[in-house]
Protein backbone atom coordinates (compact mmCIF):
# COMPACT_ATOMS: atom_id res chain seq x y z
CA UNK A 1 0.00 0.00 0.00
CA UNK A 2 1.37 3.32 -1.04
CA UNK A 3 1.10 6.18 1.45
CA UNK A 4 0.80 9.51 0.33
CA UNK A 5 3.06 12.45 1.73
CA UNK A 6 1.88 14.65 5.14
CA UNK A 7 0.86 18.22 3.73
CA UNK A 8 3.38 20.26 5.14
CA UNK A 9 1.08 23.01 5.76
CA UNK A 10 -0.94 21.28 8.10
CA UNK A 11 2.46 19.82 10.27
CA UNK A 12 4.26 23.95 10.71
CA UNK A 13 3.43 25.62 13.44
CA UNK A 14 2.30 29.58 13.24
CA UNK A 15 5.23 32.17 14.11
CA UNK A 16 5.13 33.28 17.75
CA UNK A 17 4.70 37.05 17.67
CA UNK A 18 3.88 40.35 20.07
CA UNK A 19 0.96 42.16 18.74
CA UNK A 20 -0.78 45.12 20.02
CA UNK A 21 -4.41 44.37 21.00
CA UNK A 22 -6.26 47.60 22.06
CA UNK A 23 -4.40 49.10 25.09
CA UNK A 24 -2.15 45.83 25.71
CA UNK A 25 0.35 43.54 23.98
CA UNK A 26 0.18 39.72 24.13
CA UNK A 27 1.88 36.61 23.15
CA UNK A 28 0.21 35.39 19.59
CA UNK A 29 0.13 32.33 17.45
CA UNK A 30 -1.74 33.33 14.04
CA UNK A 31 -5.15 33.66 15.63
CA UNK A 32 -5.02 32.36 18.59
CA UNK A 33 -3.67 34.68 22.00
CA UNK A 34 -1.99 32.92 24.45
CA UNK A 35 -1.45 35.53 27.30
CA UNK A 36 -1.87 40.00 27.38
CA UNK A 37 0.48 42.26 29.02
CA UNK A 38 0.45 45.93 29.68
CA UNK A 39 3.39 46.63 28.46
CA UNK A 40 5.42 45.43 24.86
CA UNK A 41 8.89 44.92 27.34
CA UNK A 42 6.81 42.87 29.36
CA UNK A 43 6.03 40.90 26.41
CA UNK A 44 9.12 40.17 24.68
CA UNK A 45 10.69 39.77 28.24
CA UNK A 46 7.98 37.01 28.33
CA UNK A 47 8.28 35.83 25.07
CA UNK A 48 12.08 34.94 25.02
CA UNK A 49 11.67 33.63 28.58
CA UNK A 50 8.85 31.30 27.64
CA UNK A 51 9.63 30.23 23.99
CA UNK A 52 9.54 26.92 24.16
CA UNK A 53 6.42 26.77 25.95
CA UNK A 54 4.46 29.01 23.72
CA UNK A 55 6.03 27.66 20.52
CA UNK A 56 4.71 24.18 21.95
CA UNK A 57 0.81 25.56 22.50
CA UNK A 58 1.74 27.16 19.30
CA UNK A 59 1.87 23.50 17.77
CA UNK A 60 -1.07 22.05 19.38
CA UNK A 61 -4.31 20.81 17.93
CA UNK A 62 -6.43 23.33 19.34
CA UNK A 63 -3.94 26.39 17.57
CA UNK A 64 -4.05 24.53 14.28
CA UNK A 65 -8.23 24.15 14.33
CA UNK A 66 -8.52 27.93 15.20
CA UNK A 67 -5.40 29.21 12.79
CA UNK A 68 -7.12 26.35 9.97
CA UNK A 69 -9.02 27.38 6.84
CA UNK A 70 -12.57 27.34 7.30
CA UNK A 71 -13.96 24.96 4.90
CA UNK A 72 -17.79 24.47 3.74
CA UNK A 73 -19.20 21.44 2.65
CA UNK A 74 -22.17 21.39 0.64
CA UNK A 75 -23.87 17.68 0.89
Amino acid sequence: MHRQPMDTAMTIAPALEIRKMGRSYAVCAGKSVFRRFRSEAAAIADLQANRALWAYWAGSVGVSVENAECVTIWA
